[in-house]
């Protein structure tokens, strides 16, 4: 048996080489899946990265190549290990200790790895701090609840789409000219989870990534507003992570003065019946501090699936 690294110069050939194992985790490789699309979409990768662990096996005097572990990274920002494709612990350890060790020397510099999966992030974590023992990987929170969605039999029946229908209120999706309102609602959701998504508000790059990214995903169609029956917007929530079998919802955004009236809870029951219609599942995920058993999506029928976990890389301080 043998372990071989692989390092990526285009993130298309890493796709068609993994996305058929990964996607038969996809949720779980939900996050490394949509960074390894995106990073597809250039024509080179720059600094960001992409890396595969690969096990050859022999079988009557044939070699196979296994894929056992892969992660993706943006420069300067996050890294998304897969799972430990083997049940073999020492060739779970090896894998990841070479992995590690390559994104370690790439020109990538990551600041953040995220994941479903805490055996594999416990390996990355160990050892990214043994090969580099001057940083420190912690987390700032507890993990996220990542939860799936219910049945559609059970949204069709749900208080929350009678009060939608009711009252009139309907999605639809954003435009361009609507750009200054979808940035300010923006704002405001990330000023709402303030503590939790640590904004670099100080930085030059702060206004223009949020200016960037809603322009980008209101030209691809994935921002909804959420309208009285005068067609006034209450509401805002996004189509994230569009996959092969599954999306994900995020951005659910409710300003102050319409709080408190159903509204984001009819909203979310209204797009995660619109979405499912094409995809089999949806993903979204919740803030630690809430109660996962009852909140707003549990009491529309979403089940935790399991907990999203973020190190955020530093260096260690000196004795």
């Amino acid at each position: 048996m043998v372990l071989s690294v692989r390092r990526y110069q285009d993130a298309k050939i890493f796709l068609s080489e993994t996305q058929q194992q990964l996607e038969e985790n996809e949720l779980d490789h939900g996050f490394l899946i949509w960074a390894a699309t995106k990073l597809a979409e250039k024509d080179t990768l720059d600094n960001s990265y992409c890396g595969t662990v690969w096990k050859t096996e022999k079988n009557n005097n044939e070699e196979k190549e296994v894929l056992i572990f892969a992660m993706a990274a943006f420069n300067d920002d996050m890294a998304f290990p897969s799972l430990l494709l083997s049940k073999d612990e020492k060739i779970q350890r090896d894998a990841v200790q070479l992995l590690v060790q390559d994104i370690i020397n790439a020109p990538t510099i990551v600041k953040i790895i995220q994941g479903y999966n805490a055996a594999s992030l416990g390996l990355v974590k160990e050892s990214w701090e043994s090969i580099s023992p001057s940083t420190l990987l912690t987390t700032s929170n507890d993990p996220f609840w990542s939860y799936v969605s219910p049945p559609i039999e059970r949204l069709e029946t749900s208080k929350a789409i009678a009060f939608g229908r009711k009252e009139g209120f309907f999605l639809r999706n954003g435009t361009l000219i609507e750009l200054p309102l979808v940035i300010d609602w923006m704002i405001g959701f990330i000023s709402h989870y303030e503590e939790l998504i640590r904004p670099d508000k100080q930085s030059e790059s702060f206004l223009d990534g949020i200016h960037f990214q809603c322009a980008e995903e209101l030209v691809k169609g994935n921002v909804y507003f959420w309208c009285d029956c005068t067609g006034i917007p209450t509401g805002m929530i996004w189509r994230r992570r569009p996959m092969r079998y599954g999306s994900s919802i995020g951005y659910v955004y409710t300003p102050p003065e319409y709080r408190g009236r159903g509204y984001g809870s009819a909203m979310v029951a209204a797009f995660s019946l619109q979405e499912l219609k094409t995809y089999k599942y949806l993903n979204l995920l919740v803030v630690h501090y809430q109660n996962p058993n009852n909140n707003m999506y549990a009491r529309l029928g979403y089940t935790v699936a399991g907990t999203s976990i973020q190190y955020h890389i530093s260096t260690r301080e000196k004795k």
